[in-house]
């Protein structure tokens, strides 16, 4: 036979807070704990968690909000753009209808551009400038105690060599321009390696400078055609 226990009313209040008392308790640590599921019925979260929720979601609404009233109010504005115009240089005494564009063929149809009288005359007295850092290692290796060797290797090119096209060739920054005959040359060499005369191949590049008193060489090396 079980027991009935009659608790004076101020007991049974008092049990009742004890109660409700615990369960808040057990309801927060399952709350910390991430446990929503721990009997619950599925979605429930705490009344003090739900509340902060609400405020914290009106808070950031109100803050986005306000954000966008920002960004209306205040547009950030564009930025002008910046247009650098390149001029293009033609170093050579030909210019014909000027350098070619960006993708553009250089192949020149009208070569020689520079007759082979007009450059063996401008040979007497002009001057030969290497205008490449590779024709320059080129021709030191070529000829390093030749101080003429260059100007005879021209001289063969134009009077006995064969001429192969004339192009517009870009002088390294890209915004120069030089209109050039392009020669192949054989020559009967001493080799004192091989203690006799070899047959050599020269390529060589050239155009006559704006002015008429220069002669600027692009590419001289052998050649194996």
């Amino acid at each position: 036979m079980g027991l009935n226990l009659l608790l004076p009313p101020r007991a049974e209040q008092y049990n009742k807070q004890l109660l409700a008392t615990a369960s808040d308790t057990l309801d927060n640590r399952y709350q910390t704990l991430g446990r929503r599921d721990s009997g619950r019925p599925a979605g429930w979260v705490h009344r003090s968690c739900a509340a902060h929720d609400n405020l914290s979601n009106q808070g950031r609404t109100n803050e986005n909000q306000s954000h966008q009233q920002e960004f209306i109010d205040y547009p950030v504005p564009q930025r002008d753009r910046l247009t650098i115009m390149v001029k293009t240089i033609i170093v050579s005494q030909y210019s014909g209808s000027g350098a070619p564009g960006p993708g553009a063929p250089r192949s020149i149809a009208s070569g020689p551009l520079y007759p082979a009288s007009t450059v063996l005359n401008l040979l007497l007295t002009a001057e030969i400038r290497t205008v490449t850092k590779k024709c320059s290692e080129d021709v030191q290796n070529l000829f390093p105690h030749d101080d003429d060797g260059l100007k005879n290797l021209l001289v063969s090119a134009v009077s006995t060599g064969r001429y192969i096209a004339s192009e517009w060739c870009s002088l390294g920054n890209g915004n120069s321009w030089a209109a050039c005959d392009s020669y192949n040359v054989n020559r009967s060499e001493w080799n004192e390696y091989a203690n006799k005369d070899l047959q050599y191949c020269y390529y060589i590049k050239f155009c006559i400078g704006k002015l008429g008193s220069v002669i600027m060489m692009i590419s001289c090396h052998t050649s194996t055609l």
